[in-house]
């Protein structure tokens, strides 16, 4: 019961960047204490993969992303355990664009990466 809560809050909250009512929750795998893994976020009609959220053991997001056309497309995030933000990525048409981060345990940004479509231009330490 205290999975399918916890489910039905992941889908909540994710609903307001989707359109819940157009997506089908699927939940891949569970850890063996019944918390999710890994869950899927489907379009309704064509079963295609729009999201896709990973979970540590305890419940915590471990990292979300979005796909478009079954390749990376948009927002991945990254959390660390203690849920404070580790990186974040932007994909376009599955290949990495712009200017990306990585975070500390802190929240404090660490690295800095700059791509163009999907080839590091850069990488600059920012300690």
């Amino acid at each position: 019961m205290k999975t399918l809560l916890y489910i039905s809050i992941v889908f909540i909250l994710s609903s307001s960047h989707f359109d819940a009512s157009a997506q089908d929750e699927y939940l891949a795998r569970s850890w063996p204490n019944g918390n999710p893994m890994v869950v899927y976020f489907l379009e309704a009609d064509s079963q295609e993969i729009m999201k896709e959220q990973v979970f540590y053991e305890d419940g915590q997001m471990d990292y979300e992303g979005s796909y478009n056309g079954g390749v990376e497309h948009g927002f991945w995030t990254y959390y660390w355990e203690n849920g404070s933000m580790k990186s974040q990525e932007f994909y376009q048409n599955g290949l990495e664009e712009g200017t990306m981060y990585d975070y500390n345990k802190s929240g404090e940004k660490s690295i800095e990466y700059i791509y163009n479509h999907g080839v590091l231009i850069s990488k600059n330490s920012l300690n």
